[in-house]
């Protein structure tokens, strides 16, 4: 004699009488009859019942990813610049960055990127009055300025980090979200931003750009080299 299943328990909101699965799913549904929202975006001021509709709004709306590389799953703003990131799989991928600065090895794949890295050469630096950095622009200046007041407008609604670059925030937001939208052709693995892949793409090229000038030990990030010199040659850069 087969023996039957038990019954699944099912649980029914006492307004209006909709069943659902789960108790948790109960609770997302009941907070919409009190009509008060449990979470808002920090950006808009939105408000949503639940964590995974706010997320999904920041994705959709403040990170405007329209497309996703089928191949890498990368997210994309537009369809052109889908076509464009698509090219990049088609294994000739060094020789569509054809606009190459003449004042150091970079190369670019359209002219207009060219030419907006060519103003980190030409512009006159803007000097920070606290601590001398120069900065190629007034927006990075005042960006940096907040740095020294410690002023971190920018907060994250899903925890309790805040940031003084909006930038710094978007990119954090992708720890909640999961999002990994730059990946490394060679080994697959994906990261949350792309200064870490660049560095990450070092151990595959072998490339060590930042060179100690006490000995003759290089390393791919500067943070390594400044870990270097401070146990090695007892000096904090």
């Amino acid at each position: 004699m087969k023996q039957l299943h038990q019954p699944r328990k099912l649980y029914k909101c006492d307004v209006c009488n909709k069943i659902y699965a789960s108790e948790q799913n109960l609770k997302y549904h009941k907070v919409h009859h009190t009509n008060e929202f449990t979470i808002y975006c920090s950006y808009c001021k939105k408000g949503f019942y639940r964590k995974c509709d706010l997320t999904q709004h920041i994705l959709n709306v403040h990170e405007r990813i329209g497309y996703v590389c089928e191949i890498c799953q990368k997210p994309i703003t537009t369809k052109g610049s889908l076509k464009i990131h698509m090219e990049t799989h088609n294994g000739n991928n060094l020789q569509l960055k054809k606009f190459k600065c003449t004042l150091c090895d970079k190369a670019f794949k359209t002219n207009r990127l060219l030419n907006h890295h060519l103003r980190i050469h030409t512009e006159e630096k803007l000097m920070c009055h606290i601590c001398g950095k120069s900065v190629s622009t007034k927006a990075s200046l005042e960006e940096h300025i907040l740095l020294h007041n410690q002023v971190k407008p920018h907060k994250c609604q899903f925890c309790k980090k805040s940031f003084t670059i909006a930038r710094n925030l978007k990119v954090h937001l992708r720890t909640h979200s999961g999002a990994k939208p730059y990946r490394c052709e060679v080994c697959k693995k994906s990261f949350t931003q792309r200064p870490t892949l660049v560095i990450h793409m070092r151990h595959h090229t072998g490339e060590k750009p930042y060179k100690c000038d006490l000995c003759e030990d290089a390393f791919v990030s500067k943070n390594l080299l400044n870990l270097h010199k401070k146990s090695k040659h007892f000096i904090i850069p």
